[in-house]
């Protein structure tokens, strides 16, 4: 039995992953479908024999027309089409992004044979996607770490969207069971050939990211270089010339627009400077550090000196787990990254109503410093840049210019990673820093 992580998208360009269950045989049929050697009714019986496939297919066809289903033979048709446009494996496989091996016990439980026997004999659109959506979510919550599932409605959404009100529904044979007894051909030469396809995607598309993260801080590093040489010394100019003026000037009106030049060339300036933190930031210096002073020194600098947690009035709270004491890495690397978090956070703040909390535990070999928020929480569409430099989402309420930028590059310098959640039991968002206690450095 094999687990697929899916990706099912919907006309609209909804997404969610789902792990989906699939026998060698169903995937030997699969492929062979993919190969037009499958094709009309019996290709409709196939589909309609397992959810895995199933979904599999109304996803493939619906993102390849933007269109809902309204029948399984117009399904059918439209995969046939898929398979004949294009190359005819990859797009049968368009949408996996993972696998791997389990047995069947694992997957083939109470719940989900129930909600398999109902999609089989489901008679209405709203029996055949309420049935899915039951598969899904077991799926999910058995299969995916809390963070990556998503949520009921997302799911009631998506597979609403797939399909057309009235459509017509053909259902299985009464006898139909699941998981399908296998063909009898031997297919552990399709199975090798699939596995060997999508593990191939999944390398190729890491050493792309590898290649397009080195890419982007080459870029970073030389822009920040002549921005430091040909930006900083005017700006300098400018802000020297524009504080000496303020000095000798007695009008109100011409003090508060030196001071206003004054303030922007700064900010200019500060601009440059994390640009250079960020794409050629100094060496690590690491030493044993006791990590509770470091905590207690950087709450009070973040009161005295942050301007959003001041606005914000929000309330900051510490929490260090027992296990915590010396670790060797850097601590001025470490709360300047903290520090960008809860800058982040107080900026989400409601006025008068914002809670942040810092908790340190440690996990092993690693460090965990966890800053969660109540506060707006963050765009879907902002997420997928958030560690971006130059992005903001200060249009929603959140400042993201370079403060997680500089977070996530001094993690990644440490040999550790920057991630957020949310927690949806609490209703807080979370942005959680690991670092190793003792760091493996990286080159900058």
């Amino acid at each position: 039995m094999y687990l697929l992580k899916t990706e099912l998208r919907g006309p609209q360009g909804q997404r969610i992953l789902s792990s989906l269950p699939c026998t060698e045989g169903e995937l030997a049929r699969w492929l062979a479908a993919s190969q037009r050697q499958l094709q009309g009714q019996e290709l409709s019986r196939l589909i309609r024999s397992s959810p895995t496939l199933f979904l599999m297919a109304v996803s493939r066809a619906v993102d390849c027309t933007g269109a809902p289903i309204h029948s399984i033979a117009q399904l059918s048709s439209r995969l046939d089409h898929c398979f004949r446009e294009s190359q005819p494996i990859a797009t049968s496989l368009g949408h996996v992004i993972g696998v791997k091996q389990v047995d069947v016990p694992e997957c083939h439980e109470g719940q989900l044979k129930e909600a398999v026997g109902a999609f089989l004999q489901a008679k209405s659109r709203k029996q055949l996607t309420k049935s899915l959506a039951k598969i899904v979510r077991y799926l999910n919550r058995r299969q995916l770490p809390k963070a990556d599932r998503p949520k009921k409605s997302s799911i009631k959404s998506l597979l609403d969207s797939m399909f057309e009100s009235s459509i017509q529904i053909e259902r299985a044979s009464k006898s139909a069971s699941w998981p399908p007894p296998e063909v009898d051909a031997n297919c552990d030469h399709v199975n090798a050939a699939v596995l060997g396809l999508i593990n191939d995607r999944l390398n190729r598309q890491g050493h792309f990211e590898q290649e397009l993260e080195s890419a982007k801080l080459a870029a970073m590093k030389q822009l920040a270089y002549g921005a430091s040489h040909e930006i900083n010394n005017p700006l300098a100019n400018i802000a020297t010339r524009a504080q000496t003026m303020l000095a000798d000037e007695a009008e109100p009106d011409r003090r508060f627009q030196l001071a206003v030049i004054h303030e922007q060339a700064m900010r200019a300036h500060d601009m440059i400077s994390d640009m250079m933190l960020f794409a050629h930031p100094p060496a690590l210096r690491t030493e044993s550090t006791d990590v509770r002073m470091m905590i207690v020194s950087l709450i009070r600098e973040c009161k005295n000196n942050l301007l959003p947690l001041a606005r914000s009035g929000a309330t900051v709270s510490v929490t260090i787990g027992k296990g915590v004491g010396r670790a060797t890495l850097d601590p001025t690397h470490c709360k300047v990254a903290l520090a960008c978090l809860i800058q982040n956070a107080a900026e989400a703040m409601r006025d008068g109503e914002g809670e942040i909390d810092l908790r340190v535990d440690r996990d092993r070999s690693d460090l965990c410093f966890a800053v969660s928020d109540n506060g707006i929480g963050i765009d879907e569409k902002v997420r997928l840049h958030m560690f971006d430099p130059f992005y903001s989402g200060r249009e929603a309420g959140r400042g993201l210019g370079f403060g997680l930028s500089k977070s996530w590059r001094i993690a990644k310098l440490h040999g550790g990673s920057l991630t957020h959640r949310v927690d949806a039991e609490e209703l807080r968002t979370v942005f959680e820093l690991r670092l190793p206690v003792e760091s493996s450095l990286r080159k900058p």
